[in-house]
């Protein structure tokens, strides 16, 4: 690893660097929208919360924050895969193209 040799891939019978640099942009897009989806959610919601402390809607978007924060996003991951993508059919369960596949 270190000389930069990360030998084939057994999988796709390739170097497996090439493996990794050919999925850098997808996993740059799927950060950077990630992230500012969590940045304009977390300022509006954080905003609402301060606004109406202690209201209902604070102790909901509160509840709500830390039951996600503790679920392991593994699991959370397949779940949510099993319930879009397997069950109600409305999003792809893997590949790369358009918005659904970033959801």
């Amino acid at each position: 690893m270190i000389r930069g040799d990360f030998g084939e891939s057994m999988w796709f019978k390739k170097p497996a660097l090439e493996v990794i640099l050919e999925t850098i942009p997808a996993t740059v897009q799927l950060m950077a929208l990630s992230m500012l989806l969590a940045a304009i959610l977390g300022i509006a919601l954080g905003t609402i919360c301060a606004l109406r402390r202690g209201s209902l809607l604070d102790l909901s978007f509160m509840t709500f924050a830390v039951f996600g924060q503790s679920m392991p996003s593994f699991w959370l991951g397949v779940m949510l895969i099993l319930l879009f993508a397997v069950r109600l059919h409305w999003l792809p369960a893997s590949g790369r193209g358009g918005w659904q596949h970033l959801v």
